[in-house]
């Protein structure tokens, strides 16, 4: 009952309770109008107690926030996916901080968008996809099999261990709430993988510009100091020549080191400041002097032509001197990530195309936007 109807009701009591004069004394030490007086205040009373009975059962029912069909979703079902957006959100925040904007609750565009309202738009684009690919897999009659359901609890109880206490009280976020979604979900995904089989996408076509030459792969290991500092306003300037000098020298000292040590991570102590040392340092034949991937096309050039295990004299770039240990020019790791990138992306058009042409047209999707636009998204799972 809506709470113009509580009003109403409540105002009909009062005048119940407060008949005229005239009345009073017509009905004063009459017990059969006191009876009926009494009566017609119960009734008001009651009234007003169903009136509030109903709407704190409405306020407490669980709101549905998006049907599929004639599947009703609720928060409970949809926890998972708030939680995986926030998440998310989270990560894009802490880089919008470091520039001083609060990604959150921050206009990030002319429009006034939010990141609360950008995060919203995509779980809901996620919780719409994934329920509508469920349920034109359950009308192909896909259910869970038992690898489905190892799936689904090996994934709530990985996600369960990651919550804070406080998270696992959040309504969506219980166990058997995250393990009943992500069973849906893996069931889902299974349908999705067996579609883009059907589709034969044409892998040799997404990969042909992907060549091994190009990918060729030089990793190695080195020692840096920089040769720039900061001036009075803040930017970035070269050294003065006796500094560069100086620095030099020590670095040469690395070099010299690097001879007769066994270990070439272990050339600077740990109390050293200005000298800087990189293990994971790589180079692809494709970025050589593309200085955004890479150091500069002098020191890129040295690089690939140096041998494995081969240790660099002093070698100076742009902004400092390196001493490097090519560590190994044989890895197809790069080339073998970029074929595997090539070919999920190829899956993943395949597939976006066969759902918007055959199967989200299957289905009808109605958001409860007066629900969803009522999560606090960035504090919600926070």
């Amino acid at each position: 009952m809506s709470n113009k109807v509580i009003k109403e009701a409540k105002l009909n009591t009062s005048e119940k309770k407060k008949p005229s004069k005239q009345r009073l004394e017509q009905t004063t030490g009459t017990g059969k109008s006191l009876g009926a007086r009494t009566i017609l205040i119960a009734i008001g009373v009651i009234v007003v107690l169903i009136a509030c009975i109903y709407v704190g059962v409405d306020q407490m029912s669980p709101k549905v926030v998006v049907t599929v069909d004639d599947q009703k979703y609720t928060l409970s079902d949809v926890g998972y996916y708030i939680y995986q957006g926030e998440m998310q959100g989270n990560y894009m925040a802490s880089f919008y901080a470091q520039m001083g904007t609060d990604y959150w609750n921050g206009e990030l565009d002319d429009e006034g968008t939010t990141g609360a309202d950008q995060t919203a738009d995509s779980v809901m684009s996620e919780i719409t996809r994934y329920a509508t690919i469920y349920r034109e897999a359950v009308a192909k009659g896909y259910s869970a099999t038992d690898e489905d359901k190892k799936t689904a609890q090996e994934e709530t109880d990985s996600l369960i261990k990651n919550l804070s206490t406080k998270q696992k009280l959040i309504t969506g976020l219980s166990e058997k709430e995250l393990y009943n979604t992500i069973l849906d979900k893996t069931i889902a995904e299974r349908y999705r993988k067996d579609v883009i089989t059907s589709l034969k996408v044409d892998y040799k076509k997404a990969t042909k510009d992907i060549t091994k030459k190009d990918y060729k792969q030089y990793d190695f290991q080195y020692y840096f100091v920089s040769t720039q500092t900061t001036d009075d306003k803040g930017n970035e300037v070269n050294m003065s020549d006796d500094q560069k000098a100086e620095l030099k020298t020590k670095i040469e000292e690395i070099a010299k080191k690097a001879k007769t040590e066994k270990d070439f991570t272990k050339l600077i102590g740990e109390d050293e400041q200005t000298i800087q040392f990189n293990e994971d340092g790589q180079l692809l034949a494709k970025d050589v002097g593309d200085e955004s991937a890479g150091f500069d096309a002098k020191l890129d050039t040295k690089i690939t032509k140096m041998k494995k295990d081969e240790i660099s004299e002093v070698l100076e770039g742009e902004n400092g001197y390196y001493v490097i240990k090519l560590t190994d020019n044989t890895s197809t790791k790069s080339y073998d990530d970029a074929i595997e990138s090539a070919k999920n992306t190829a899956d993943t058009e395949a597939f976006d195309k066969e759902y918007t042409d055959n199967i989200e047209p299957n289905h009808t999707t109605t958001v409860n936007y007066d629900e969803w636009e009522n999560i606090p998204f960035g504090s919600y799972c926070s």
